[in-house]
């Protein structure tokens, strides 16, 4: 098999790859490096676990494959500016000011897709696995999911406070929100709910599933 072959069979492990390095080469541009390390910990869990699931011959749907390469380039751009000071999304910068924020919104866009894209995994492996064929169900279980997954993560950034209430200021990225958690939590339940929605007619493997080895 020749390298073009290979690569057209194999070609959502070489975008990873690619993607892997793009995360990679962004923290040389990061604002603050330890906020940049903590930010894109759960990216680099997921290359880990994709590399390791492909090697076993898993193949991801496109609709999983889109929703995760969204997923980390969000991530990494909270990463290198860091959520309370990306660009465009700050009170001044002209989106903010058009929609009349009063602090940077950029984490309520991550928090959503960390709705979206628990949702899509865990339905998609529903649907492979045949485990549990009601709709109604899979639809609660998977949004349950996500919004396990959003409390798990919101503990993890309390356990920061614990240890440094400065540097968790930078990364929880709460902005003097008392209901911050909360609210991050709701933006999770809205992704999940909006990928119930959006994708209700998706096959999630069923019909197209990666035949690559």
């Amino acid at each position: 098999m020749n390298i073009v072959e290979n690569v057209k069979k194999n070609k959502s492990l070489y975008a990873y790859m690619v993607l892997f390095w793009v995360c990679t080469i962004s923290a040389w541009f990061a604002v603050d490096r330890t906020i940049w390390v903590m930010e894109l910990l759960p990216a680099y869990f997921g290359f880990l676990t994709i590399f390791i699931m492909h090697d076993k011959g898993v193949r991801f749907s496109n609709l999983l494959n889109v929703v995760i390469f969204v997923q980390v380039i969000i991530l990494m751009i909270g990463g290198v500016f860091t959520y309370s000071n990306v660009p465009f999304f700050n009170p001044t910068d002209w989106l903010g000011e058009s929609l009349g924020w009063e602090r940077n919104n950029y984490d309520k866009l991550g928090h959503f897709m960390q709705g979206v894209t628990p949702y899509v995994a865990a339905k998609e492996l529903l649907m492979k696995k045949k485990v549990v064929r009601r709709s109604t169900m899979q639809v609660f279980l998977c949004i349950s999911v996500s919004l396990a997954v959003s409390a798990f993560y919101e503990l993890f950034e309390y356990a920061t406070t614990m240890v440094s209430s400065d540097f968790a200021t930078e990364f929880v990225a709460s902005q003097g929100d008392p209901f911050d958690t909360q609210k991050d939590m709701l933006f999770a339940f809205l992704g999940a709910i909006f990928a119930a929605c959006a994708f209700i007619n998706y096959k999630y493997g069923e019909e197209e599933e990666h035949t690559e080895n």
